[in-house]
């Protein structure tokens, strides 16, 4: 469903800290400026990593079931479609799944940052769009007009949002 291929463009979306979060919409980002903290503001504390939401002892935000179908909250055709979120979010173990890039774990991951509250910058809808926009188009525009992102730079945001990289945390 998403292709792969090279790009000319190459898109930094943040560096410094393993703690930090960039805690803006990728509208935001398209400024240079998305950074976790700035001078007069708070820091933000971003949302957990796949890492996090995948071992079976971490409570779910209420109402989210680890056997609820991805298709039940994002539109997607097989495998996706009935892959549970819970096999969903540990794609990224197995190496050689059907989902590239781990697109498909991270984006169960910031739904569940986005449910518990973790993630306050973005609403689900907002997911749902870049979902939407990589599955029928293979990119997604941040803003009108701007250059697309690519399934890989769409990941790679989304990792940008959580306040630490491990795996474990």
């Amino acid at each position: 469903f998403l292709r792969t291929g090279a790009t000319g463009a190459v898109l930094t979306l943040a560096s410094g800290s393993g703690m930090a979060a960039v805690c803006t919409l990728p509208s935001g980002n398209m400024s240079g400026k998305a950074r976790a903290r700035d001078n007069e503001s708070t820091t933000c504390l971003g949302g957990f990593s796949p890492g996090y939401w995948k071992k079976p002892n971490r409570p779910w935000p209420a109402g989210i079931l680890r056997e609820t179908p991805f298709g039940n909250v994002f539109d997607s055709a097989e495998p996706y479609k009935s892959t549970t979120l819970g096999v969903l979010v540990t794609q990224q173990d197995s190496g050689n799944s059907f989902d590239t890039h781990n697109l498909g774990c991270h984006f169960v991951a910031t739904y569940l940052n986005i449910a518990g509250g973790s993630v306050t910058f973005m609403k689900l809808d907002d997911l749902k769009r870049m979902w939407n926009e990589l599955r029928v188009f293979q990119e997604y525009a941040p803003t009108p007009g701007a250059d697309p992102w690519d399934a890989e730079m769409v990941k790679d945001y989304l990792v940008s949002t959580y306040h630490s990289k491990s795996s474990e945390d």
